[in-house]
């Protein structure tokens, strides 16, 4: 007959080997979810933060570029879309260091007919997280001065 001692020690053993499977088929669990379902793809906060930042980001560009109204409005569009495409590559680059791509695409840059320091910037959003993926336009309005 197994004394105190060996029983104590074989329940320990037997509850070592339990806990272990339990939290192996936790974890496999876990990874099986996190895999398939159990991840939240809501680009929403992410759309929200390109909408709301970029076209100040670009607006701050604009202003350390020196674009200036004196200029012709052909020289203003191009340093506009210069502006544009640095501030789309420091946004794209930050949101790949976090797991997205984001791409932001310059379709059209309009002078306003009643200002000659104004223009309307017309680009997409094409952003997924490699889930789900959204494709938005968006036109904002600068003033140079």
């Amino acid at each position: 007959m197994i004394d105190k001692k060996g029983q104590l020690l074989l329940m320990a053993g037997i509850m070592m080997c339990v806990t272990v499977m339990v939290v192996s088929i936790s974890i496999s669990h876990s990874v099986t979810l996190g895999q398939k379902q159990g991840e939240n793809h809501d680009l929403t906060p992410m759309i929200s933060m390109v909408i709301d930042h970029f076209p100040n980001h670009l607006d701050w560009a604009i202003d350390e570029s020196n674009i200036s109204s004196n200029n012709t409005q052909e020289s203003n569009i191009t340093q506009i879309t210069s502006s544009f495409v640095n501030s789309a590559n420091e946004f794209e680059f930050f949101f790949i260091e976090n797991g997205y791509a984001l791409s932001l695409s310059l379709k059209d840059i309009i002078p306003s007919e009643d200002d000659t320091s104004s223009y309307s910037i017309i680009y997409s959003l094409y952003l997924t997280d490699g889930e789900q993926e959204v494709t938005l336009s968006q036109t904002d309005l600068i003033s140079i001065s």
